[in-house]
């Protein structure tokens, strides 16, 4: 019996056993199958990222083609369950990114490297700050291994630089005059038009201009710093001479219609921003009527009292109105309004056209009436950049104030420092540029820098010679008018040629006054003699008297002192008269 139940209980817990073993081996299972789950769920969540990884890389075919065999792979292990592959998968998709990763890298930045080679001269201060920001995101897109995002950046960029490197070539542009009167601040006055509309472009800003300067005897070109550019109209004065026809042939209707005229036209003038307006008349000499002012008032009240003479001095008129015009500061221009032939000028038209020339000072004439000669009065405007029209109706001038003033309210004033200020007699070559991304032209252009100085400016600098011939000048003026030789005293070597001749002539009876002076030559004999020609320009204009004005060329000996200072010595031949009117 004992036997019996010994061998029931074996069974009992053999079975049991069995059940056990049975059960451990479900659970062992079944915690297997979820071990595979969760490996194949967190292979899938990592296959995921590098998929997400990998929309970020920029892949050759090739490596595309690895990419995509990789991601087969991963199906398939997903499919099947297979976690045995998964160590070997992530070491290869592993291996792949880090070698996209180095080429992406590696061929953004040489990307970046060969755009930092790009000329960037022309771009606009916005431009460079636009680049500059571009540059950081890509390499912040870079960093995060955002390589697509980065590419497409570089993309923008190319594009950026590209842009700015085209050099547009629909503008035509010239250099209608040089203003040194700020010397050595150089102001550019430009003619800017559309090659194919002839209209002129408004609001071009300063960012849109490039100017590069070179002395001619030098070979490279030095980027010059542009301090300012404006258009004329509203925001830059105009210097007007307004030359005005009082001979014996204007009397009566003619001059009331030219008074009307002229009072139309300076209504139109743009005072409140500092225009001037010079009056000037002429009939048997040339009289200063009412000088540069911005009183609008003043200029109606002198044109109305205007009365008539006998004979025609135009050319004296014209030559008084440039030479008084060309020392004032900005943009010039000479309007002149005649009904009749010259017949009592000293001048020639050629002489006007020179000195015109000379300063770049265009001459505008306007007709009035039927019997004028009108030959020399074209040659003279159109060979100084103005034009000659005739009026036979008062109501046509507002046309013709138009085409003139307009012509100089659109030019455009570029300033800039010259190089070498000290050197005012070689020759400068400019290239002014202007790019605005849609529109472009260029300009190559020679000019000396001509420094007409005005007896009241003192320059600065200029060298210690330039500067001691402008205090002698105007300390000589001092002397005539006072009968006062000690003005000049210290500006003169003891019982020199200049001594002994100056001092007498102080103290005749002569009143003078200095308009401008310009020196023209400097030339040195050794270490302390310097010979230098002066034209220098002086009027003298007396109550009812006619303006007398002439152009000297006087050349003088200057020896350095023992202090290492200039003074003026001795004369190299006789002064020169260039020109006259009315002496």
């Amino acid at each position: 019996m004992e036997q019996k139940l010994a061998k029931k209980k074996i069974i009992v817990f053999s079975i049991l056993g069995i059940v056990l073993l049975g059960i451990v081996i479900i659970l062992s299972l079944t915690i297997q199958a979820k071990v595979k789950e969760r490996k194949i769920d967190h292979f899938t969540e990592k296959v995921k990222e590098y998929e997400d990884t990998f929309e970020q890389y920029i892949m050759a075919e090739d490596q595309e083609d690895d990419y995509n065999d990789l991601i087969e792979d991963s199906e398939e292990i997903i499919d099947n369950k297979d976690i045995k592959k998964i160590e070997s998968f992530l070491k290869d998709i592993a291996e792949l990114e880090e070698e996209l990763s180095e080429k992406n890298t590696s061929s953004i930045e040489n990307g970046l490297k060969e755009l930092q080679k790009q000329d960037l001269s022309r771009a606009y201060k916005e431009e460079l700050e636009e680049i500059n920001t571009l540059k950081e995101e890509i390499k912040e897109y870079i960093t995060k291994k955002q390589y697509v995002k980065a590419d497409k950046k570089v993309k923008l960029l190319e594009e950026k630089v590209k842009d700015i490197n085209i050099v547009r070539d629909n503008l035509q542009i010239a250099v209608q005059q040089v203003d040194t009167s700020e010397y050595p601040k150089i102001k550019l006055y430009l003619d800017i038009k559309d090659k194919d509309t002839g209209e002129v472009p408004d609001n071009l800003s300063q960012n849109f201009f490039y100017l590069s300067e070179k002395l001619s005897k030098d070979s490279n070109y030095i980027k010059k710093e542009i301090q300012k550019v404006a258009q004329l109209d509203e925001q830059e004065s105009l210097n007007i001479n307004m030359v005005a026809d009082v001979s014996g042939s204007m009397k009566g209707d003619p001059l009331d219609r030219a008074k009307y005229v002229m009072t139309n036209f300076l209504d139109n003038v743009q005072f409140g921003i500092g225009d001037k307006v010079e009056l000037t008349a002429f009939s048997d000499g040339v009289y200063t009527v009412n000088d540069f002012t911005t009183d609008k008032a003043s200029l109606v009240d002198q044109v109305n009292y205007l009365d008539t003479g006998n004979m025609t001095s135009l050319y004296d008129a014209l030559f008084t109105a440039v030479n008084r015009t060309a020392v004032q500061n900005g943009a010039k221009c000479v309007i002149a309004f005649t009904d009749g032939m010259d017949n009592n000028s000293r001048c020639t038209p050629q002489e006007v056209i020179e000195v015109a020339n000379r300063y770049r000072i265009p001459v505008f004439i306007v007709g009035i009436g039927n019997s004028i000669g009108e030959g020399d009065l074209r040659t003279i405007t159109e060979s100084t950049g103005g034009f000659y029209t005739n009026i036979n109706d008062v109501n046509d001038m507002s046309e013709i104030y138009k085409n003139i003033y307009r012509q100089q309210k659109e030019l455009y004033v570029l300033e800039y420092e010259i190089t070498d200020p000290t050197n005012t007699f070689d020759a400068r070559n400019i290239a002014i540029d202007v790019q605005t991304r849609k529109t472009g032209g260029k300009v190559d252009f020679e000019y000396e820098p001509k420094i007409l100085i005005a007896a009241s400016s003192q320059l600065t600098g200029i060298s210690d010679i330039d500067d001691l011939v402008g205090q002698y000048l105007r300390a000589y003026i001092k002397a005539i008018n006072s009968h006062d030789f000690s003005y000049i005293e210290n500006y003169i070597v003891p019982d020199g040629q200049v001594y002994k001749e100056v001092k007498p002539y102080i103290l005749k009876d002569i009143q003078e006054k200095l308009l401008s002076y310009e020196i023209i030559d400097k030339t040195y004999k050794g270490d302390d003699t310097c010979i230098v020609t002066i034209h220098d320009t002086y009027e003298v204009e007396n109550h009812e008297e006619p303006l007398h004005m002439r152009v000297l060329e006087s050349k003088y000996v200057l020896k350095k002192q023992s202090d290492g200072s200039w003074k003026f010595y001795a004369f190299d031949g006789r002064i020169k008269i260039l020109s006259k009117i009315n002496s």
